[in-house]
């Protein structure tokens, strides 16, 4: 067993945050034994780009308490793990989805119906994203108020506006960068 795996088996019980940006290559069978940390509530797998949906997928299902997640530059992430998140994670707040090309409308929209809790959300690069994304973010019957949206590259200039324009009428306070 290796060190990280020791770690993950003597603290799976009480391992609430963890951050392991930039791990080149992670493997399923760790993120398989995360999955066992029920407790997470805080996780950053910024560029560990050999992500799948699949790992998603197990530790959406393994860690539903989690509130703040960044997978942000994981690039082979689809709809398949905003789904597996929306199914499971009900408590999510704050969500980085930066540089992950390959999310849609679909994905999208399942996650903002479901995550009502959601605060904070940055899909920066997100160019598979269109209106009907926004308009279900904006429509949401959301007790808690979005309060940070970062939308920057996911369209020209002027439709980002135009996206930016329908997520402050829906939460006035909302800050929404969008440059």
């Amino acid at each position: 067993m290796g060190s990280f795996s020791r770690f993950l088996h003597q603290h799976s019980k009480t391992l609430t945050h963890l951050d392991l940006t930039g791990l080149i290559h992670l493997p399923s069978t760790s993120l398989q034994r995360l999955a066992m940390c029920d407790q997470l509530v805080s996780l950053n797998l910024s560029m560990c780009r050999t992500v799948s949906d699949a790992d998603v997928a197990v530790l959406a299902a393994g860690c539903p308490r989690l509130e703040d997640l960044s997978v942000q530059g994981c690039v082979h992430l689809t709809d398949a793990a905003l789904v597996a998140l929306a199914s499971h994670c009900h408590d999510l707040q704050r969500l980085s989805l930066v540089f992950c090309y390959n999310i849609t409308d679909h994905g999208f929209c399942a996650l903002v119906k479901r995550c009502l809790k959601l605060t904070h959300l940055n899909v920066k690069a997100c160019n598979s994203l269109h209106e009907v994304s926004f308009a279900a973010l904006a429509g949401r019957p959301s007790p808690v108020a979005l309060a940070n949206l970062v939308i920057g590259a996911c369209a020209n200039l002027a439709t980002t506006a135009k996206y930016a324009s329908m997520i402050k009428q829906a939460y006035p306070r909302c800050i929404v960068m969008w440059t």
